[in-house]
């Protein structure tokens, strides 16, 4: 083989070289975009993550003061209801001694104005 051919041979191997370089160096800066685009993506994600987190947290304390509220309202319903079956009960116990009071009374003028 004369150096000529060697030269030439070389410079097919150089060139093929080159262009398997250069494609690499493509499919490399492809690959730095497509993470680059994931790395947008994953940013714009966890902007969106945080952004439900605080509204979360913001749902949450609201609940939590509805809790209390309710427990609140719990409470003074359950004295309202206590202070009305003290009244019921109060009720009955007049309306018992009414009822006695008139017994008493109609026995009385019974007593007094005898029927004829």
């Amino acid at each position: 083989m004369s150096t000529q051919s060697a030269v030439d041979m070389l410079k097919e191997q150089h060139k093929s070289l080159d262009e398997s370089v250069h494609g690499l160096v493509r499919v490399v800066a492809d690959i730095k975009n497509i993470a680059l685009d994931n790395r947008e993506r994953l940013d714009r994600q966890d902007q969106k993550i945080d952004a439900l987190d605080q509204k979360v947290d913001s749902l949450n304390q609201k609940v939590d003061s509805l809790d209390q509220k309710t427990a609140a309202l719990d409470k003074g319903l359950n004295a309202l209801a206590e202070a009305t079956l003290t009244g019921f009960k109060r009720v009955d116990e007049q309306l018992s001694a009414t009822r006695s009071d008139i017994t008493a009374l109609e026995l009385l003028i019974r007593q007094r104005f005898p029927e004829n």
